[in-house]
């Protein structure tokens, strides 16, 4: 009886991991995504402008999850999101940013893919200006008002 009731709730749970995705292997970490990441990160730390910015978060949007695994997919959202915040004057977000980097960086090394991010570990440097809508042509008080 004992038994019987274990495998009626291992049958019923199988079924509920599935559905939440809880079950499902994560995809396989496309190595191509890795090098660029790297490269507009140290761009954007040697010159924080508008431009290098933009490319180093068309690089972090470049992980998603049918072509990364969900931990660098993920990270890499927190990442930006980081990113942005710490941009905006927001000085505890910088070890958040650099913990999603490694991440992401420990993501790439398992396919072969070193990654080296230049000022590592240092806080995330606050634009001058008119506030968060500067650094973020304006969809950081959006996000927020979201939250």
């Amino acid at each position: 009886m004992a038994l019987m009731r274990r495998t009626g709730a291992v049958l019923l749970t199988v079924p509920v991991l599935l559905v939440s995705g809880c079950a499902l292997p994560g995809g396989k970490q496309d190595e191509s995504l890795c090098a660029p990441l790297e490269e507009s990160w140290n761009a954007f730390a040697a010159d924080p402008t508008i431009v290098n910015r933009s490319s180093f978060e068309d690089a972090l949007n470049a992980f998603a999850y049918d072509s990364s695994t969900s931990t660098s997919t993920d990270a890499a959202r927190l990442a930006e999101q980081n990113l942005l915040d710490g941009l905006a004057g927001d000085r505890t977000t910088s070890r958040y940013f650099w913990n999603s980097l490694d991440l992401v960086a420990a993501e790439c090394a398992e396919v072969g893919e070193a990654l080296s991010f230049d000022r590592h570990g240092e806080p995330l440097q606050t634009i001058a200006g008119s506030g968060a809508d500067q650094v973020t042509g304006g969809t950081i008080g959006a996000m927020t008002s979201m939250r």
